[in-house]
């Protein structure tokens, strides 16, 4: 598998973060889509258009690997230890 993949199993909290980053640079490129993306067939402004749907298509395969691959991660790490709690103060 990747290093990615075995980066997340050591530590799934650090493979959560880069997912976030990369789903940040995702929706990035989704908001430049928006602004690019002609009303009408007869408007668009096809280089720059075309250039952003190539690195959009390209992020959103690797943002859907990471995903798989944080999930992965996740269902094989060895759980969170339980947080103890008390409910009032101990009496001795």
């Amino acid at each position: 598998m990747s290093t990615l993949l075995s980066e997340a199993r050591s530590s799934p909290l650090s493979g959560l973060a880069r997912l976030r980053d990369h789903a940040a640079v995702v929706r990035a490129l989704l908001d430049e889509f928006d602004r690019l993306a002609p009303v009408s067939p007869r408007e668009a402004p096809v280089g720059r258009l075309a250039c952003t749907i190539e690195q959009l298509q390209e992020e959103i395969e690797r943002l859907g690997c990471r995903i798989l691959e944080c999930a992965a991660a996740m269902s094989t790490s060895p759980p969170l230890p339980a947080a103890t709690t008390s409910v009032g103060p101990s009496r001795r």
